[in-house]
């Protein structure tokens, strides 16, 4: 891999020609990352966080081709109403209104770039143990070429809060567990530095998990009020206001 991305275009060009021959995605390799303008990241606040770009985008997009799967998801950002336990459909309810994540205050990528063959491979060792040390360097480089100097992370499940503490806090990347402890004990006024910037983040369950996890470790329902609590704060900021 190139390491020097001076711009967002540098960024995008090396995820795109992404190198990493031993990586287990890189045999068809199909890439995810949205593209914006160097003026737009300027508006940027927001960063959701979510696992991979799912392997239904296969289906949804029998072409195989990255760009039209990336037209596809931004098409489903700027759709009102939505419905379903989809990192879509809870992103839009998060920030009450839809969005377009090439060009709003709300920017969206993936803890792992390219979209899997299928749903199960991150759960194993091939999977998130051999591509998510690839995948950091973009993620961490993502967080440098924001100017914001304050910025709000959403982490949508295991995951993406394992990457996240990683590069926020120096945990093991490969620890993916332990998000309803932590959702529990996040203080929603606690930063985190990240060179220049102060990064707030606020971990949310899964949405596609998100019910069976309550059920099963949320008997006193203070799992639920707390993402509630980070939604409030998120609105609180937003510049289209609920």
């Amino acid at each position: 891999m190139d390491t020097i991305s001076e711009t967002w275009g540098d960024l995008r060009n090396n995820v795109k020609s992404c190198g990493f021959s031993d990586c287990p995605r890189n045999r068809d390799k199909l890439p995810i990352f949205f593209d914006r303008s160097e003026d737009s990241l300027s508006k940027v606040k927001f960063l959701v966080l979510s696992q991979d770009p799912g392997a239904n985008l296969r289906n949804e997009v029998p072409s195989g081709d990255p760009g039209e799967m990336e037209d596809y998801l931004i098409g489903g950002c700027k759709k009102d109403g939505p419905t379903g336990n989809t990192p879509i459909n809870k992103m839009v309810k998060i920030f009450c209104h839809n969005f377009n994540p090439s060009t709003d205050e709300i920017y969206w990528t993936h803890a792992l770039k390219c979209v899997p063959e299928d749903d199960r491979d991150i759960r194993c060792s091939s999977g998130w143990r051999k591509c998510a040390p690839y995948c950091r360097e973009y993620f961490r480089k993502e967080l440098q070429l924001l100017p914001t100097k304050e910025l709000v992370i959403v982490a949508l499940g295991n995951y993406a809060l394992a990457l996240c503490r990683d590069i926020l806090m120096d945990r093991s990347l490969f620890y993916v567990g332990g998000i309803v402890t932590c959702v529990r004990k996040t203080d929603v006024n606690k930063s985190f530095a990240f060179g220049e910037k102060r990064v707030f983040l606020y971990p949310f369950i899964h949405p596609s998990k998100r019910e069976m996890v309550l059920k099963r470790w949320d008997h006193d329902g203070k799992v639920a009020k707390k993402e509630e609590e980070f939604i409030r704060k998120i609105r609180k900021n937003l510049e289209v206001k609920c």
